[in-house]
């Protein structure tokens, strides 16, 4: 019995060391973890301090001179050098400098909250349809558009291949005009202090508010365009200004391209006689770097059916059609009036020997006949064989490659700042045949206006954003110009789920537009009938939350488990990422409600 005795008390002692072994292995191994997070942290911080630096070096002299930039650079190093410090602590100073030290545009910054919640995205696969028709995923997303933009860009960050990223994003967002107020944005006063845990932005619109919401989702946007991408932002007269300004600071001076001027209304009686009426509103354009962004050439010579004829030059100009060299359509010039001699034949514009008489002693109309081309530009074009000679008259060669100076023809899709053609009132009527007349939503885009901003950029395999979808015009917008020409471009749109508008009308909206009927089969007889439904894919997600203010182990397992689940889901493959990192990546803008 004793000898019995001794050998289940070693046996319990060696079971204890045992355990005490694996709890020291354990430990250990919980150390190199911190060590590795350690080391990750000091890595990200180095990098987010590259980054804060580089935006420093470009804002312009007038925004902040070479001392302040060095000012700047060099307390945020020393920042980072010191024990403790955070991403979250990084950012928040650099905010503080930049607001401080500079010149321009200032307002009022919404104090950041260090939030204890975080946001993900999973998937529905309930709402989620045509995963079988093609491989590239249309996504969209239900939830803040915030958090949601943070996510994006650690899934963009996570995936192991270049050139990452969206080549163009497309935003309408509100506009911070009474309109915004009646739809539950209340407009706050300006003199408002803002406390920070309580700032929520589509509570807050006045201009601090409408400031503050657009800078934080602007400069997370800029974190996703690729180098050659372009962001497109809609907006009036209301706010233009200020956020013209204000993409300056993000985006750069140098990579303004364009403030588009859309005609949104046809000219008419109706409205105050005492006011001016407003008929436009506008399209800021910029570019990630203008340097690498080109905008698309116009290649409709090439895809021209007209284009039949050929000849000697076919290889190097390209097929031809041909055009009457007379005119009466431009303001009449003597200097372009004036007779052709070709083999004993002699011809004149208008092919009427006697108003040529009439215009040789002065007597014409503001547009009457003249040739194209000044004399001399005839002949050198007679010469390398641009122009056809018949009994009728004389017309020259349109060729598909080059001009009519015989250079490349380099047209742009987009050649000037004006949008015309296009009125709101088409995007009310395209969206009333697609619910039946039912009004669930005001003032929505046109499909053409945004498919025209769109195909700006050359890759016809655009990866399109849109984080202020409203009724769902930018998903409808890429499936039309990819249907026209031949492209597979890809979208992702988010909006939140306020007053149902993400169930009832942005996923509605895709839903019809892809199977040709309402999600309860309602019929869609007057959009039908003109258009062929998309037949395309969507993946949908919603945001969810963990609430983190008490982080234990089985917590972080908890949420390492859910983020690596949205990286699969978004084709990352990825089982390493650590909590510290999720931690610092994924905080959302607002506390979990208790």
């Amino acid at each position: 019995m004793k000898n019995s005795n001794i050998q289940i008390k070693e046996k319990t002692n060696q079971s204890l060391g045992v355990e005490r072994e694996r709890e020291r292995e354990r430990e250990r191994e919980r150390e190199r973890e911190r060590e590795r997070e350690r080391d990750n942290s000091t890595n990200s911080l180095s990098d987010r301090l590259i980054q804060y630096q580089q935006q420093v070096d470009v804002f312009s002299k007038n925004t902040l001179n070479s001392d302040q930039k060095e000012l700047i650079k060099t307390i945020l190093a020393l920042l980072v050098e010191s024990k403790g410090s955070t991403e979250y602590m990084l950012e928040s100073v650099y905010q503080l400098l930049i607001q401080r030290i500079k010149v321009g545009l200032t307002f009022d910054e919404a104090p950041a909250a260090q939030v204890d919640a975080i946001s993900y995205l999973k998937k529905n696969h309930k709402l989620s349809f045509g995963q079988d028709q093609n491989t590239n995923k249309n996504i969209f997303i239900i939830g803040e558009n915030y958090d949601a933009l943070k996510n994006l860009i650690l899934i963009e960050n996570e995936k192991d291949i270049n050139g990452v990223g969206y080549d163009v994003i497309y935003i309408d967002p509100p506009y911070n005009t009474e309109s915004s107020a009646n739809d539950g944005n209340r407009i706050a006063d300006d003199n408002e202090e803002v406390e920070s845990g309580k700032f929520v932005y589509r509570d807050k619109f006045s201009r601090n508010g409408w400031l503050n919401l657009m800078k934080e989702r602007l400069a997370l946007a800029k974190q996703l365009l690729k180098d050659d991408g372009v962001i497109f932002v809609s907006i009036d007269d209301n706010e233009q200004a200020y956020l013209k300004i204000l993409m300056d600071e993000i985006f750069g001076e140098q990579n303004f391209v364009a403030n588009f001027i859309w005609q949104k209304k046809s000219d008419g009686t109706s409205g105050d006689a005492k006011s001016v009426r407003i008929l436009s509103e506008y399209v800021l354009m910029y570019a990630k770097n203008a340097e690498q962004f080109q905008i698309k050439k116009d290649l409709r010579n090439l895809e021209d059916g007209s284009y039949t004829q050929q000849d000697e030059y076919v290889t190097t100009r390209g097929k031809y059609k041909i055009a009457n060299l007379a005119t009466n359509t431009l303001q009449y010039s003597p200097s372009m009036d004036y007779k052709i001699e070709i083999d004993g034949q002699v011809f004149i514009p208008g092919n009427d020997p006697d108003l040529y008489e009439q215009r040789v002693n002065g007597i014409v109309d503001t547009y009457d006949w003249a040739w194209r081309w000044s004399e001399e530009n005839f002949w050198e074009r007679y010469k390398n064989g641009s122009i056809v000679v018949k009994e009728t008259g004389i017309y020259y060669k349109q060729y598909q490659y080059v001009d009519s100076d015989d250079k490349p023809y380099t047209r742009y899709k987009i050649r000037n700042n004006l949008i015309l053609g296009t009125h709101g009132a088409t995007g009310t009527a395209e969206f009333s045949k697609i619910f039946n007349k039912k009004k669930l939503f005001q003032y929505p885009k046109p499909v053409t206006l945004i498919a025209y901003l769109i195909d700006a950029h050359a890759n016809k395999n655009a990866r399109v954003l849109d984080f202020f979808s409203g009724s769902g015009t930018t998903g409808q917008a890429v499936l039309q110009q990819n249907r026209k020409d031949g492209g597979n471009r890809t979208y992702t749109i988010v909006t939140n789920n306020q007053n149902d508008i993400a169930d009832r009308v942005t996923y509605e909206r895709l839903y019809r537009i892809c199977h040709g009927k309402g999600t309860k089969s309602e019929s869609i007889d007057k959009w039908t009938e003109k258009t062929k439904p998309y037949q395309s894919n969507l993946s949908v997600f919603e945001l969810q939350y963990r609430d983190v203010s008490i982080t234990s182990d089985k917590t972080l397992d908890l949420l390492i488990k859910d983020v690596n689940q949205m990286l699969n889901e978004f084709g990352v493959e990825t089982n390493w990422l650590t909590a510290e990192r999720i931690l610092t990546k994924l905080r959302s803008l607002k506390a979990l409600d208790n």
